[in-house]
C-alpha cells in the first residue's frame, strides 16, 4: 500500500503483449518512489519451473535492492494470457494488489505479435495461415502457446474476467493504447501515477519503444537463433554466457530494420475482426463502460 516500505510487489502491468507495455516500464522506471526489476519480465507466475521456487526466491531475485519505495511492480505482459497467473498473486501477495491492463485493437496486436516472431525466426507460415493453425499449435505446449498466441492473447474480456474473480475492478486500471499510449502519453502517465499513489511528476516519456522489425539478412537471423555449429564454436571462443548475450544483441540490433509490411490490410483486419473477436470486443465495453467502435469500424 502507499506509504510502506515493501519488498514485493505491490502493483503489476499485466498485459496485453504487444500493447505499449515496454513504453510504460521505460517511464516509469524513471520514477524516484517507484520501484520496478532491472529485468521487465520475471517470467515468476506463469512460468512453473520458476514459480516452485517460490516467493521468497522471488522476492531474492528481482527486488532485493528495493528500499523505500511506495510503488513495486512488475511489468509482464505474458501475466494477462495465462490462466494460473490471477489465482498464484492472490494466494501469495494478497487482495490489495493494483493491476494495469493496456489493451490494444486486438487485430493489430496480433499482427504485430506475428511480425515479432518472424523478426525471431519462430514463425514461418504467412500470418492468415498463423492464424488458422493457431489453435492447433497452442495445444502442444507451454513453448507453443507463449509463441503463436496471437488470437487468444485478444480476448482481452475473457482474461479480465479471469482477474475479476480475485480482484476488485476498483483496482485496475484500463489504458487504450490508441487513446492513451500512441497519443495523449503525458496525460496518461499522469493517471497511472496517481493510480499508483506516487507524487504526479514530469518524466521523460520520449523513451525507446519496440518497432515493428524484420531481419536485414534471414540468413545470419538463422544463425543468432538457430543451433548450428557456428554457434557453437563462439561458445568454445566467448565462454561467458553474459558477454556472448552482448555480442549477441549487439548484433541482432545490428540486423534489424524497419519492417516494410507493419499494418495490416484494412479488409483483412475486418475480417480477423469480425471473426474472431467481435464477441469478446463487445462484452468488454460493456464491462469497462467504454466505447471501442474504433477497433471494428
Amino acid at each position: 500500500m502507499p506509504g510502506e516500505t515493501v519488498a514485493l510487489p505491490n502493483f503489476f502491468c499485466a498485459g496485453a503483449q504487444k500493447a505499449g507495455t515496454t513504453t510504460l516500464f521505460n517511464i516509469l522506471r524513471q520514477h524516484p518512489d517507484i520501484y520496478l526489476p532491472s529485468n521487465k519480465e520475471a517470467w515468476f507466475f506463469h512460468k512453473d519451473d520458476k514459480y516452485k521456487k517460490g516467493i521468497s526466491w522471488y522476492e531474492r531475485e528481482y527486488f532485493s535492492k528495493c528500499s523505500v519505495e511506495r510503488a513495486v511492480g512488475e511489468i509482464s505482459p505474458d501475466y494477462m494470457y495465462f490462466e494460473k497467473v490471477p489465482e498464484r498473486i492472490r494466494r501469495d501477495l494478497g487482495k490489495n494488489i493494483r493491476f494495469i491492463f493496456i489493451l490494444r485493437n486486438p487485430a493489430d496486436r496480433a499482427y504485430s505479435h506475428y511480425l515479432m516472431t518472424v523478426f525471431r525466426g519462430i514463425e514461418r507460415e504467412l500470418f492468415d495461415r498463423a492464424i488458422i493453425l493457431e489453435k492447433e499449435r497452442i495445444e502442444r505446449g507451454f513453448w507453443e502457446k507463449i509463441h503463436f498466441s496471437y488470437v487468444t492473447r485478444g480476448k482481452y474480456y475473457e482474461q479480465i474476467s479471469r482477474y475479476l474473480r480475485y480482484f476488485s475492478k476498483k483496482q485496475m486500471l484500463f489504458l487504450i493504447f490508441e487513446e492513451n499510449i500512441k497519443t495523449n502519453i503525458n496525460f496518461t502517465i499522469g493517471e497511472v501515477l496517481n493510480f499508483l499513489g506516487v507524487h504526479n511528476i514530469e518524466l521523460n516519456t520520449n523513451v525507446n519503444r519496440n518497432p515493428a522489425v524484420e531481419p536485414r539478412s534471414k540468413y545470419l537471423r538463422d544463425i543468432i537463433k538457430q543451433p548450428n555449429p557456428i554457434k557453437r564454436v563462439s561458445r568454445a571462443i566467448i565462454p561467458f554466457p553474459s558477454i556472448r548475450s552482448r555480442v549477441r544483441k549487439f548484433i541482432e540490433k545490428l540486423n534489424q530494420q524497419k519492417c516494410s509490411i507493419s499494418s495490416l490490410d484494412p479488409s483483412l483486419k475486418m475480417r480477423i475482426i469480425n471473426d474472431y473477436f467481435m464477441d469478446d470486443i463487445k462484452k468488454l465495453e460493456k464491462l469497462l463502460e467504454r466505447d471501442l467502435s474504433f477497433w471494428y469500424t
